[in-house]
């Protein structure tokens, strides 16, 4: 059953790196079957790869993976699933001596979506974006999510320490930038009239998107009329009336009795 499995594992991987979803439907439905068996006597049962709306293996450039209501989104580092990241992830490393960048990101990828805890798979795959795709920021992120699962880990700890510089005076940098905007926004005198104008539509946005949460049916410009000439809305019901007007008058009362203190 074992020497079973580790075919399966180069099975499917060969047909990911191919991109034949085909291929790798059909090898998932047969070893999925064949390692549900397993279930009965104690053992991981096979988790199959993720279908083609999951994983998109079609774009050349970016490989994205979304997170739906499925039980793709709950699978756990079961032995099965860390055996085949692992070949997966080895199979990443030698496209990526080899040159083939694109397929390499999808294996990556394929493996993290597998194990997401297992902090080889991370460290690796911080290491392609640093390295690769020169995104520092992201790389950090990997390593320390890597740590989080395993903090003795030499790798991530390394590559850590390293990328860790980068990231802080990245926010030393933006957080330059937004007190830069915040002392320019401060030096515009209270009766210009853009801020005037600026800050009478940031308000009517806020009530609209604060009471549209509740699920409160009003568009932007009936929120606004309401606020405005307190005329109703036809069809409208009186609770989402009063929402408004009720938002508008706590707004109102912070704004006379808190923001200025």
């Amino acid at each position: 059953m074992l020497e079973s499995y580790h075919i399966s594992c180069l099975a499917v991987n060969y047909a990911f790196v191919s991109c034949d979803l085909n291929i790798v439907n059909v090898i998932n439905n047969l070893f999925c079957c064949l390692f549900l068996e397993q279930e009965f006597y104690g053992h991981s049962v096979f988790v199959p790869l993720s279908s083609e709306s999951i994983l998109n293996v079609y774009d050349d450039h970016i490989l994205t993976i979304s997170q739906p209501n499925t039980e793709l989104g709950k699978v756990q580092c079961t032995a099965a699933s860390i055996t085949e990241a692992l070949a997966s992830l080895h199979l990443a490393l030698d496209m990526r001596l080899s040159g083939k960048q694109e397929k390499a990101i999808k294996l990556f990828q394929h493996a993290v979506a597998l194990a997401p805890c297992h902090p080889d798979v991370l460290n690796h795959y911080g290491e392609f974006l640093e390295h690769t795709q020169n995104n520092v920021i992201k790389a950090n992120e990997f390593y320390v999510r890597a740590l989080t699962y395993k903090p003795n880990h030499e790798g991530a700890l390394i590559n850590s320490q390293r990328t860790a510089r980068v990231v802080e005076e990245h926010d030393r940098i933006m957080l330059r930038r937004i007190d830069d905007k915040r002392n320019t926004l401060s030096n515009i005198p209270d009766n210009n009239a853009a801020l005037i104008r600026a800050k009478k539509e940031a308000y009517f946005q806020h009530i609209y998107h604060t009471v549209g949460i509740e699920g409160n049916t009003m568009n932007l410009a009936q929120t606004r009329a309401i606020v405005e000439t307190r005329i109703a809305v036809s069809g409208k019901s009186i609770d989402e009336h009063n929402e408004i007007l009720g938002l508008d008058a706590a707004m109102k009362y912070i704004n006379a009795t808190l923001v200025n203190r």
